[in-house]
């Protein structure tokens, strides 16, 4: 399992440092699962949800698993509600 680890901003500034790092991870042979955590995102907005959506569907196609981790304070999970994308994405709150 590889772990992306995210902190701080996660918005259109942020977005792709965190797509290339996906790729990257994806683009690598073996592994089944990736996560990524965003524990440490104090702010998301759409263009920083785009990155793991975009990881999500790679995934998908080559018989991966992606899972997102946040945390217990709401900076994640209130897009995620609003967007209705926590009932597609396999989503974890840790804490």
């Amino acid at each position: 399992m590889v772990v992306v680890r995210v902190a701080g901003e996660l918005d259109t500034a942020a977005a792709p440092a965190l797509c290339g790092a996906l790729d990257d991870v994806l683009a690598r042979p073996g592994g089944r699962a990736c996560v990524v955590d965003l524990t440490g995102v104090t702010f998301l907005d759409c263009a920083g949800l785009h990155p793991v959506l975009r990881a999500r569907a790679a995934a998908c196609r080559s018989g991966r698993t992606l899972t997102v981790r946040g945390g217990t304070d709401r900076a994640v999970g209130r897009l995620l509600e609003l967007t209705g994308l926590e009932d597609v994405l396999v989503w974890r709150v840790v804490g």
